[in-house]
């Protein structure tokens, strides 16, 4: 009998800690959803929220990124999608550094003002934005598979090099996007050219720079500089604006902060009204 007791002992301890590990793994998978263990097996339980690794399969240049879910998200309800593209500093293959700066830093002080799935690609060392098209391309799409998105309500923003990508891919997908937000970048090629060294981007003619205006005059668009910008000099916003509403744009807004250097995405994404802005925007 004791025999017999201690067996069965040991044999309900087994199942504890077989109960145990299995309840940690289904809690710890990098899905999309936490799943727990009950009497019935296993049930959904809770949607993964705030900023999740993610893998692109088959990406040309680009492997990881993340993808920010607001706390309150549920599939029930469409919610728009902001893509930010990062400076230059935040090249990497990590998938996260993109995460900690801009538009990342102000969804954590901010969050409630942020009610948006945002998608943080990230470029890899030495490449600018127009060298991973296909790769920006297969992320969005991916994401707008996996949540609920509203399409007619998909932004592009980004900040220095990422401010040159964003008037540079927003032009490129306008059917895409319902409004653009450039930060300290430009919408011409040479300055980021030389500035980076990007010796593998082909150089720019007038009527290219001609063509990337036709495509965003219809666009919503709110560019941000500051007036003592370092880095990027001002003009580079200042100009292409220009040129936009010489060639007819009635949706382009610009702001210039004065007194503020190369960051000025602080100013620009801590302002309330920009959010308000970019969700008013629709197809």
């Amino acid at each position: 009998m004791r025999r017999g007791k201690k067996l069965s002992i040991e044999i309900a301890y087994t199942y504890v800690v077989l109960f145990t590990i299995i309840c940690g793994l289904g809690l710890s998978c990098a899905t999309t959803k936490k799943c727990c263990i009950s009497d019935r097996g296993f049930k959904e339980t809770e949607i993964c929220t705030g900023f999740i690794n993610k893998t692109l399969e088959n990406g040309k240049v680009m492997e990881k990124y993340v993808v920010y879910v607001p706390h309150n998200y549920t599939p029930d309800t469409k919610l728009p999608m902001i893509v930010f593209l990062h400076g230059a500093g935040e090249r990497s293959y990590n998938g996260l550094l993109p995460t900690e700066v801009g538009i990342g830093s102000a969804i954590r002080r901010h969050p409630e003002r942020w009610k948006a799935i945002v998608v943080f690609p990230q470029c890899p060392p030495s490449r600018f934005y127009n060298e991973m098209v296909e790769d920006l391309d297969a992320c969005i799409e991916k994401t707008i598979k996996e949540y609920s998105i509203d399409k007619a309500r998909v932004y592009l923003t980004g900040l220095s090099m990422g401010g040159f990508g964003t008037w540079i891919y927003g032009a490129m997908r306008t059917h895409l996007f319902s409004a653009l937000v450039p930060i300290c970048g430009g919408g011409e090629l040479s300055f980021i050219k030389k500035r980076l060294n990007l010796q593998s981007i082909p150089d720019e003619s007038p009527e290219d720079v001609q063509e990337r205006i036709s495509r965003l005059i219809d666009m919503p668009i709110w560019a941000f500089h500051g007036a003592d910008d370092d880095v990027v000099p001002v003009e580079c916003t200042r100009d292409f604006v220009q040129k936009l509403k010489q060639a007819g744009s009635k949706k382009v807004l610009y702001t210039e902060y004065p007194g503020v250097k190369h960051n000025s995405w602080v100013k620009a994404y801590d302002d309330p009204e920009l959010p308000k802005w970019l969700f008013s925007q629709h197809k």
